[in-house]
Formats: structure tokens, C-alpha cells, sequence
């Protein structure tokens, strides 16, 4: 997990946005009630309402049913949690070793760690100039 260090002004931004989220999700919420409401009393009067109502209410109702999911599938934690975030290999494998620690500065660019792909990997070796025609001739290398 890696905690992202920002100043006051994205900070607040961020803060900004997890409101503005919340808003919309309470909204999103009311607007859910208020629909489910008016389909479930237009249900309960269904000999006397005009089809055309039943029909919009319903309607309605899928929308803010839709809608809620939507608001419900992104965890409050995630919007609120802005500054962590979670690093994640396109590969299985090992993560070789790393030097940084809690509070460290990273700058963009730089490597933090290394993922070794266990299906894939590469040997190399070093060999000095008085073997290089020794090493010219071998056919097979076998590393355990």
C-alpha cells in the first residue's frame, strides 16, 4: 500500500470531490426512495391508475435502481482514500528486493521494485577476457 504525500491545495481539491461524491450518492439514494415509493402506491391502486403513469413509474424506478448501483459498486472508502492506492503486477511471480521504507519519497520515474516472472527467467553470467574463447564454444548451459 502506498500513501500518496500532497499539498493543501490538491488536498483540499480531493476533499472537495469525496463531498461532491456523497452529495451525489444522497441524491442518487433519495431519488431511488422517491421512485420506489410511487411505483409501490401506483402497484397498490393498479385497477384505478392510468397505465401510462404505472408505466413511467416503473420506468423511473429501473433508472434509480440502475443509478444506485452504480453509486454503491464504488466504496466510500476508495473516493475517501484518495492519497492510497495499491500497486498491482501484470504478472505472478517474486518481488525482488527494495530499499525504501515507511515515509519514503519516491521520484517519478524511478524503479521501486521488480517483479520476477517465475516462467521466464533469464541467467546472466560474467565472464573475464582470458575465457572468451572458452565460453565461444560451449553449446549448453544448465543452471541449478
Amino acid at each position: 500500500m502506498i500513501e500518496q504525500t500532497i499539498d493543501a491545495g490538491t488536498q483540499s481539491a480531493i476533499i472537495a470531490q469525496n463531498s461532491d461524491w456523497k452529495a451525489k450518492r444522497n441524491q442518487v439514494e433519495a431519488e431511488y426512495t422517491a421512485a420506489k415509493i410511487q411505483y409501490d402506491r401506483l402497484m397498490k391502486i393498479e385497477d384505478n391508475a392510468a397505465k401510462k403513469d404505472i408505466t413511467e413509474a416503473k420506468a423511473r424506478l429501473e433508472q434509480a435502481e440502475k443509478n444506485r448501483t452504480l453509486y454503491q459498486n464504488i466504496p466510500l472508502q476508495k473516493v475517501q482514500a484518495a492519497k492510497f492506492f495499491s500497486l498491482v503486477s501484470p504478472i505472478t511471480g517474486v518481488v525482488g528486493n527494495y530499499n525504501y521504507s515507511v515515509g519514503s519519497f519516491i521520484n517519478s520515474g524511478e524503479t521501486l521494485l521488480e517483479v520476477t516472472n517465475l516462467n521466464k527467467v533469464f541467467v546472466e553470467a560474467q565472464a573475464f577476457n582470458a575465457d572468451a574463447a572458452q565460453v565461444n564454444n560451449i553449446a549448453r548451459v544448465t543452471t541449478s
